[in-house]
């Protein structure tokens, strides 16, 4: 375990591998999910309610036909992360609810998985 480079696109990130296999954090104790879609692009959309976690992994649905942007609440298509259709980004993050999205598209979004202590 420990850091990866992900990309996509054009933008690396470093990431926490928090993969199971022994050695490491210790592990998980509760795994949810759900999905999120962007009514009106151009508006910044929380993932989810608060919560306590220690992760969250984000994927934009592959059915989207343009980019998604991952970021804080004044995220948008000028200073998000990227994500196109199918692409992915994993990051330690205490509470949900600090994550949101954007697109360029009204109704297209993303799935999510948690991990909590």
């Amino acid at each position: 375990m420990g850091k990866k480079l992900i990309y996509t696109q054009t933008n690396p990130l470093f990431v926490n591998d928090i993969g199971g296999g022994g050695g490491g954090g210790g592990t998980p104790g509760t795994v949810a999910n759900g999905q999120t879609s962007v009514a009106t692009a151009g508006t910044a959309v929380a993932l989810a309610g608060t919560t306590t976690i220690q992760s969250i992994s984000v994927r934009a649905n592959t059915g989207n036909t343009n980019n998604i942007y991952v970021g804080n609440a004044s995220v948008s298509s000028s200073n998000g992360f990227i994500l196109a259709a199918g692409e992915g980004v994993s990051f330690d993050i205490d509470d949900p609810a600090k994550v949101f999205i954007d697109s360029d598209t009204n109704g297209e979004g993303v799935s999510f998985l948690t991990v909590a202590a």
